[in-house]
């Protein structure tokens, strides 16, 4: 099911976009089952950077052949729900709604448990190249992911791994194009459970001229879509990851400005460095107005409600202490 805000999806349209990773090279996940010698199971994750070319000769030629094959029969159509944390919703709507024109994507973490994927974390990644109807990341950033799934499984003490992705949609329709649905696929490959989660943002409804946002999540079967049913836990406040992860999408936008503006570094033409200065100068005070401006002043106003949280408590106890020794 599609979740909005508000709950009304999106309008069909014939808006389609591209999703690229750098050049035919791209990432996969796939699950292995081991036992060891006191025959306890263990589900291996395994982060593979291969071309389309050698991606059958090493499922035919690998030594864990027969099984990866239970292990994705076994996950192949059992994935019933996923529950996506609030926080984590809120970190990739804030996300979303950083750039207009530009697509952003990231990756999800959490944990599947009897079919149910539970998503509690994810990695905002940074951006090879921006544009309206795509977004290109390179393989190493789908690595770093699985390292700081490795990290958080150590951290929070339960296992973590890669489940889906997510990216955006501004100005298009929630469902996925053609292009999604065959970036799905690659994914589901190597792990059947594997999700992906579309954000459109600064969409305008015809009949009010409201701007609303819609979240839909979905695989690939037979070259097709599938809604899997989503479902947004409360978490009663922000995790220190997500939260983490919130402070860093400013410094991951001004880092692509910077390497944006150092490719055009040095240019013969003194007009068209003077330009280049004032887009770079331009973009760096988009991302200070538009992000981190209100997140500060967020986190203040917090802070501020914490501290009369605290002491209205405080008075409540004393108050309490005095009629226990009344």
């Amino acid at each position: 099911m599609s979740r909005n805000v508000p709950l009304d999806c999106a309008v069909n349209s014939n808006g389609c976009h591209h999703f690229t990773i750098n050049n035919s090279i791209f990432s996969s996940l796939f699950m292995l089952i081991k036992t060891d010698e006191n025959g306890v199971i263990h589900i291996l994750s395994f982060l593979f950077l291969i071309t389309k070319k050698s991606i059958i000769e090493i499922l035919q030629s690998h030594p864990f052949k027969k099984q990866f094959t239970e292990s994705n029969t076994m996950s192949s159509l059992t994935l019933q729900k996923v529950q996506l944390h609030a926080d984590v919703y809120m970190v990739c709507l804030h996300h979303a709604l950083s750039t207009e024109h530009f697509e952003v994507m990231g990756l999800l973490i959490g944990n599947c448990v009897k079919g149910i994927a539970n998503i509690s974390a994810i990695m905002i990644l940074y951006r090879l190249d921006k544009q309206k109807d795509r977004v290109e990341i390179s393989p190493e950033q789908l690595l770093k992911a699985a390292g700081e799934a490795d990290r958080l499984t150590i951290e929070l003490k339960h296992p973590m791994r890669v489940l889906g992705w997510y990216h955006s949609h501004p100005h298009i329709t929630v469902f996925p194009s053609h292009v999604d649905i065959g970036t799905q696929a690659t994914y589901q490959t190597m792990d059947s459970g594997f999700v992906g989660l579309i954000f459109s943002v600064f969409s305008e409804a015809k009949d009010s001229k409201e701007q609303e946002i819609s979240l839909i999540c979905f695989q690939s079967h037979d070259g097709i879509s599938v809604e899997v049913p989503l479902e947004i836990v409360c978490t009663p406040e922000l995790s220190d990851i997500c939260l983490k992860t919130m402070t860093d999408i400013p410094k991951i936008l001004v880092q692509e400005e910077e390497d944006t503006a150092e490719a055009c570094r040095d240019h013969p033409d003194i007009f068209a460095t003077i330009h280049n200065n004032a887009v770079k100068t331009r973009a760096l005070l988009h991302i200070t107005d538009i992000i981190t401006r209100p997140l500060v002043l967020t986190f203040e106003t917090r802070i501020a409600l914490n501290k009369l949280r605290a002491a209205h408590l405080r008075k409540q106890m004393l108050e309490l202490q005095q009629l226990c020794k009344g």
